[in-house]
């Protein structure tokens, strides 16, 4: 058969005839957003029965690729889909549809497994799956739906009760779940397709090891997974097959026994991996002038939500780092300084004071001040003026006696406004009318008037063009001349490179590594990133 038009049930037989030879195979596929490049030539072939890792650096195309194999993303013309011994038989890729990819088994687990913490074992499986209705619209039969989830349980090897609720299993047994829900209606698991992306991303060692000894059995059972990663440790530990992704175009595709560290990385980064020194979990503390070797901010063992033990030391004038996935562990960081979440377990400083002794009154007014990544929720005011939003935090200076100062706030606001380079330099205009690298200085300027001693970061420039991300870098560079700390978690590692003093490496919610200034540069981060914890696979 050739490429022409092919329907959902079309594939899905297609798929039941050749499923002992191939379970997908996807040719030439690209994907071009607003003019950019996502995605160029993607190939892929996924057998059942197998793990195939697909590897690559944030921004290298592996969720675009996902996203049209699952029908999510129409491809740009010119590739093809298919299911089949011969690899001919399918569909051209910008024909193929959601539709097309439920037919024949394939399903997405995304990083945030979409589990409902309050909600039962039982509610969280049929939120996904769907409830039996025995008496019309508003009745569950609870019996027949009890069955039906223990049969699926066992049919995935949890053991669970149905009535626990879902925030006290572990991270592992949540995963599990979703990929339960995920592949509840297929009928037969070695026609099953799981796509998982990035599903250790925020858990701990013990739980990377319950998942991946799950895949193994659903892989025994026949499962065909695709398992999208920045780890190489993962990819050694549970990969049959690998496929390296850069810069949307595959670099390389091979078996895992046949891969070393040295030839993965080398196809992720495009740099060999002879600069990578052995990794030492303890991180080198940088000394500086006599004045500076007090640190500002002293971190020790600090266990949160996914942090699971991070130390650190800031001092002042200096700007420090942390590069990892998101999910890693470096914004929960971030906001346990930052007196937003508690501090579970360790201790967190600030100027020798521990962060349970401030309130959250002196955190906020001049000592910790705290920039989120997504500006847009949880940092600037769309609907308000930017005049607003810079006069917010320091409203109550501005009223004497019953009366506001409308003249010095214009000052105060107009001063600010020039100083962080707000264009256009309107105190009326409304923040959802600024492009995303003026919104992002309002909001360093709403965050940095009170002149805080440590300021901290998320992914600052996230959705900040260039000119903007140069301006932003000055602006940090000035301040912390003036003697301020500055913690900066990003996953942008060129960023990193640029102007950071240290940078730290984040998985699995430690520390792993650290750089000093002198090795710092984009790669030096990304090497450390991949290649920690894979070095034994070399």
């Amino acid at each position: 058969m050739g490429g022409g038009e092919v329907n959902s049930g079309t594939i899905g037989k297609m798929y039941r005839e050749y499923s002992d030879h191939l379970a997908l195979q996807a040719s030439g596929i690209g994907k071009t957003f607003a003019g950019q490049v996502a995605l160029r030539g993607f190939d892929i072939s996924l057998r059942p029965g197998t793990i195939h890792c697909l590897v690559g650096e944030n921004g290298s195309g592996k969720s675009t690729a996902i996203k049209v194999l699952s029908g999510y993303h129409q491809s740009d013309p010119g590739g093809h889909i298919a299911v089949g011994a011969d690899g001919d038989t399918g569909k051209p890729s910008e024909e193929w549809t959601a539709e097309d990819a439920r037919a024949i088994g394939l399903r997405v687990v995304h990083q945030d497994p979409g589990i409902f913490l309050d909600m039962s074992v039982l509610e969280n499986i049929f939120l996904g799956a769907g409830f039996l209705n025995s008496r019309g619209i508003g009745h569950v039969h609870w019996n027949a739906e009890r069955d039906r989830a223990s049969a699926m349980l066992r049919r995935f090897e949890i053991e669970v009760d149905l009535d626990t609720e879902a925030a006290r299993l572990s991270r592992a047994e949540r995963a599990v779940l979703a990929i339960a829900r995920a592949l509840y209606d297929v009928e037969r698991l070695e026609r099953a397709i799981l796509v998982l992306d990035e599903p250790t991303a925020a858990l701990a060692i013990a739980d990377v090891r319950r998942l991946h000894a799950a895949l193994r059995r659903y892989r025994d059972r026949g499962v065909s997974v695709l398992y999208v990663t920045h780890s190489l440790s993962d990819v050694f530990a549970l990969g049959d097959e690998v496929t390296i992704l850069r810069d949307g175009r595959v670099q390389a595709s091979n078996t895992v026994a046949e891969s070393s560290t040295a030839n993965l990385v080398q196809a992720m980064i495009g740099r060999s991996l002879d600069v990578l020194g052995k990794v030492d979990p303890t991180p080198t503390v940088t000394t500086g002038e006599e004045e500076n070797n007090v640190p500002i901010v002293s971190v020790k063992d600090a266990v949160g939500n996914l942090a699971r033990g991070i130390s650190l030391e800031a001092r002042s004038g200096e700007i420090v780092g942390m590069a990892g996935l998101v999910g890693a562990g470096q914004s929960d960081l971030l906001k346990m300084i930052a007196g937003l979440t508690p501090i579970l377990a360790g201790s967190i400083a600030v100027e020798g004071t521990q962060i349970e002794s401030l309130d959250r009154q002196q955190l906020v007014n001049g000592i910790v001040s705290y920039v989120p990544a997504d500006r847009r929720t949880e940092a600037m005011f769309s609907d308000h003026s930017v005049g607003d939003v810079l006069t917010l935090p320091a409203t109550e200076q501005y009223f004497r006696r019953g009366h506001f100062a409308h003249a010095r706030a214009r000052r105060d606001i107009g001063d600010l406004i020039d100083r962080f380079g707000v264009v256009p330099p309107d105190p009326h205009r409304k923040m959802s009318q600024l492009s995303g690298g003026n919104q992002q200085k309002v909001v360093l300027a709403m965050r940095m008037r009170a002149s805080p001693r440590v300021l901290l970061l998320d992914d600052p420039t996230q959705g900040v063009d260039v000119g903007a991300r140069e301006d932003i870098y000055t602006i940090l560079k000035q301040f912390t001349a003036e003697g301020a700390t500055v913690i900066i978690a990003s996953t942008d590692n060129e960023e990193l490179a640029r102007i950071c003093d240290r940078v730290l490496i984040i998985e699995s919610g430690r520390c792993i590594d650290e750089i000093a200034r002198a090795e710092l540069t984009e790669e030096s981060i990304s090497i450390r990133l991949v290649g920690a914890g894979a070095e034994n696979h070399s």
